[in-house]
């Protein structure tokens, strides 16, 4: 019988490879918490974010779906096969786990209550006003998202930026890699920091 010290510490190894950009191990650590609990939707879960992260978005969905035979009702599986979905540009399906996803309160889709679209129906009309100039997606996210904190290394700072690219937290990923190109913009992962900062902004 496993035990949870034995599924925690597989976990926590795959999480620790996938801040070392070691996803190839990261992934083994995963297959191995599935094979010891294959009725725990975690690491199907923390297995399906990865791989959407690396391209394999067949695998991605394949994942997915193995945690929503275990728990119908787990929200981050809906909203993640709804992202894949809409990348594949099949945006039927996608709306459709979207709104799953939100009506089990995934906190990116939730949908309002009805008192509050009652009360929103019933509301006097505002004047509109003035249309203002849309702000370009990086300056939305600088805006919305607190940057890093300052006294981290910049070894760290990709590390925190990166591993948010693996959660699709984009804007986080994106501020993140925006922060450090900022303080040392010529580095030994100058390079990579431009291509993901790129990744997450777009």
């Amino acid at each position: 019988m496993p035990t949870n010290e034995q599924l925690e510490a597989l976990l926590q190894a795959g999480l620790g490879h996938i801040q070392q950009q070691s996803f190839t191990e990261a992934l083994k650590q995963f297959t191995q918490a599935i094979e010891l609990a294959p009725n725990d939707t975690r690491p199907y879960g923390y297995r399906a974010q990865l791989l959407a992260a690396m391209g394999k978005t067949q695998a991605a969905l394949a994942d997915c779906a193995k945690v929503l035979r275990l728990d119908p009702r787990q929200p981050d599986a809906w909203y993640l096969m709804g992202t894949l979905f809409q990348k594949q540009g099949d945006e039927s399906k996608a709306a459709e786990c979207l709104r799953r996803a939100g009506e089990y309160g995934h906190p990116a889709v939730v949908e309002p209550s009805a008192e509050a679209e009652e009360a929103q129906s019933t509301a006097e009309p505002e004047p509109e006003p003035a249309p203002e100039p849309e702000p370009s997606r990086p300056e939305r996210i600088a805006l919305a998202v607190p940057p890093p904190p300052t006294d981290v290394s910049l070894d760290e700072l990709f590390d925190m930026a990166l591993w948010a690219l693996t959660r699709e937290q984009y804007d986080e990923a994106y501020v993140g890699f925006a922060q450090l190109l900022a303080r040392q913009p010529d580095t030994h992962m100058t390079a990579d920091a431009y291509a993901y900062r790129g990744w997450a902004c777009y």
